[in-house]
């Protein structure tokens, strides 16, 4: 016969994992669509689906941790994200010190036309994080 698993631990019910129905969701993007979706900002155009950055429709060459990087930061828009949030969700368990930080984020600045001082893009609250400042489409 048929064993009654009620009680036993780490049974779950099998409503709490069915499998999402978007016509139950009206318009409201699943949040992995969302994720993908291209993030537009002055001459630049981020497209995380292509890992691309476009500025007036050419690519921009960078390494993919500062995609990465200027992909959270941007998806994030208006956002204080903290140095230990960036390290935590873009790096997850691999360790990587401040200044390989600090170096990526110099990169991404580069990339979208910043630098220390013009902080248009990505700007630093000091002590706390970064912050996407820019405004998106």
């Amino acid at each position: 016969g048929s064993r009654d698993l009620k009680g036993v631990a780490g049974v779950r019910d099998l409503v709490d994992v069915a499998p999402r129905d978007p016509a139950r969701e009206g318009d409201v993007p699943h949040p992995d669509e969302r994720a993908d979706a291209v993030i537009r900002f002055g001459e630049f155009e981020l497209d995380p689906a292509a890992f691309e950055l476009r500025r007036k429709g050419t690519e921009v060459e960078m390494e993919p941790q500062v995609f990465d990087v200027l992909r959270y930061l941007a998806q994030r828009a208006g956002d204080l994200v903290t140095k230990e949030q960036l390290l935590d969700d873009v790096w997850g368990d691999r360790f990587v010190s401040e200044s390989s930080l600090s170096s990526r984020i110099r990169s991404a600045r580069v990339a979208v036309g910043d630098d220390g001082k013009r902080q248009a893009v990505i700007k630093t609250v000091h002590g706390r994080g970064f912050r996407f400042v820019a405004d998106v489409d």
